[in-house]
């Protein structure tokens, strides 16, 4: 499968996933206020839903455009043989994965260690991020 195919594969995939997690997050914080009329009938609750759903993907996109740009500063910098291996081991490093089956040159491993700082703090970032969107819509939907 080429690099691009396993991109839009793992984008369908990250977008059916965040749907269906924020679905179930819902309608599990509903369930547990204990009033199922009321999930069934307040349109506020879809809305903080849609709302989640939507932050989670923009997060989704942001991160993404973080490591395409780790990737293609290994390229630029020819530190692997095509672009497929440099958005490999960017995605692996970025997410701190780091799996090993490839591996930076050794002359510029402080540098590609810095994706793996990089993606940490992205992803505290994020992680604030969307705690506070998250609260924020979810306090001003109508009880």
């Amino acid at each position: 499968m080429s690099m691009l195919s396993q991109i839009a594969l793992g984008v369908g995939v990250n977008l059916l996933t965040i749907v269906a997690v924020v679905v179930m997050l819902e309608f599990a914080g509903f369930c547990l206020s204990g009033n199922f009329v009321e999930i069934l009938s307040n349109r506020a609750y879809v809305r903080a839903g849609v709302i989640t759903a939507a932050l989670v993907i923009w997060v989704l996109c942001a991160l993404s455009v973080a490591i395409w740009a780790w990737a293609l500063m290994f390229a630029l910098l020819d530190l692997f043989p095509n672009i497929e291996e440099s958005m490999y081991f960017s995605l692996a490093t970025f997410t701190t994965l780091g799996f090993g089956d490839v591996l930076s040159p050794q002359s510029w491993r402080i540098f590609c260690g810095m994706a793996a700082v990089n993606g940490l703090l992205l992803f505290g970032l994020v992680t604030a991020f969307l705690i506070q969107q998250i609260q924020r819509h979810h306090l001003l939907s109508p009880t």
